[in-house]
């Protein structure tokens, strides 16, 4: 979908009132391929800490949730699903590497592929979910990076996969919220 300079989304106000419009589940990946947002935009939310990544909440209703997260250079997500909701990815500032892998299980087993990695540029975006394969996200870079994500429906919960892929672990989220 190729949106006009008209319909760009271009600050935070604007972009939480067009998804609280949002009457089928398609619209959001609409919503989210117009959105423009900068740094200064979301700046209230980014929160940098030295041993891991940060989420920041900016809203979470019952159909989507919105979060600003803030990468260190080095950090990365473990490898997860997404428990059944749909995921976009907008890089706002740096540069993040998605890696992404095809689940396989046999019996009780379960192991990962690598699919693909792919780079995020600042203003690109990514989408993701489970039918696709779970992922990890990574600043591979010297840069820090901020990116939004929005989450439909939002992410109670999700399995996360230890690097050699062998295990399968439930964990639960917490979201720190400004």
């Amino acid at each position: 979908m190729s949106a006009s300079a008209d319909s760009r989304i271009r600050s935070l106000p604007q972009l939480l009132h067009a998804l609280n419009e949002v009457a089928l589940a398609h619209e959001f990946g609409e919503i989210f391929e117009r959105v423009e947002l900068s740094l200064a935009d979301v700046q209230e939310y980014v929160r940098f800490k030295p041993d891991t990544y940060n989420r920041q909440s900016i809203r979470k209703t019952a159909n989507y949730e919105l979060l600003v997260l803030s990468w260190q250079p080095g950090q990365q997500s473990s490898i997860h699903c997404h428990s059944g909701s749909r995921g976009w990815m907008l890089n706002i500032q740096g540069c993040v590497v998605e890696y992404l892998y095809q689940l396989c299980q046999q019996g009780d087993e379960i192991s990962l592929q690598d699919e693909r990695k792919s780079q995020c540029y600042q203003a690109t975006w990514s989408y993701i979910d489970d039918k696709r394969g779970a992922h990890r996200i990574a600043v591979e870079g010297s840069t820090p990076a901020v990116t939004l994500h929005l989450y439909a429906p939002p992410i109670e919960s999700c399995n996360y996969f230890v690097q050699n892929g062998l295990q399968v672990t439930k964990k639960v989220h917490v979201y720190e919220t400004v």
